[in-house]
């Protein structure tokens, strides 16, 4: 029996979002129909969230940072969602190639399905599609090779790192980081030499691990 399903595009190229749609309501998926939604900005997709019911989001990580108090990245609207929509399932693009930054988007927001936007066809797209509605979830090539190295990875950048990094892009020195950053000042010095080892800084500058991890898009 065919059903219509309600989708969310979530991109900030109208260009991309008009792409998705088309594939969708033109698809070969037998049984499969949907009603497809799209935001550009990430208020008006909390806006979007807040007025209906999605079974499916897809969303990328290009999207620019909000003014919303608590929902300013992608990984604050994926937890967004998550919260406050259990049963929508949930599809991110991204053009991140890092692999760093790919592990970090599964371990912090561990999506149902993640595809590199190198990797993937209409095909690639229409099958994460069908499997993600189905309740499997879906990496694409690069994804699963880098998902068969994780094990004998240990690479995150926790909330914690992520204030460190913050507040160095803001000229932060040790003095302000004490008292912003739970820790001591021991503990932030470990973390910092953990982080310039993780992005491999050349030295021991804070101004470079800062650029490193702009690069990355971690800030």
């Amino acid at each position: 029996m065919s059903q219509i399903y309600s989708v969310l595009i979530i991109n900030s190229y109208p260009i991309t979002t008009d792409a998705i749609e088309n594939m969708l309501l033109h698809n070969s998926l037998a049984g499969f129909f949907f009603k497809v939604s799209s935001a550009f900005t990430i208020s008006k997709a909390i806006e979007k969230l807040k007025e209906n019911f999605f079974d499916l989001i897809i969303l990328d990580t290009n999207l620019p940072k909000s003014n919303l108090p608590k929902i300013k990245s992608i990984e604050d609207l994926h937890g967004y969602i998550r919260c406050n929509c259990v049963a929508t399932k949930t599809i991110i693009l991204t053009s991140y190639n890092d692999n760093i930054r790919l592990l970090n988007i599964l371990r912090k927001i561990n999506p149902d399905a993640l595809l590199l936007k190198s990797d993937i066809t209409k095909y690639d797209l229409l099958q994460a599609v069908k499997l993600v509605i189905k309740d499997n979830p879906y990496y694409s090539s690069t994804l699963n090779k880098l998902l068969r190295k994780k094990i004998s990875q240990n690479i995150i950048i926790d909330p914690i790192d992520t204030d460190i990094l913050e507040e160095l892009s803001n000229g932060s020195k040790m003095g302000e980081l004490l008292k912003i950053i739970p820790l001591t000042r021991s503990g932030i010095e470990k973390r910092k030499r953990r982080l310039k080892s993780v992005f491999q800084t050349n030295s021991n500058s804070d101004r470079e691990l800062v650029i490193k991890a702009r690069e990355k898009g971690f800030i």
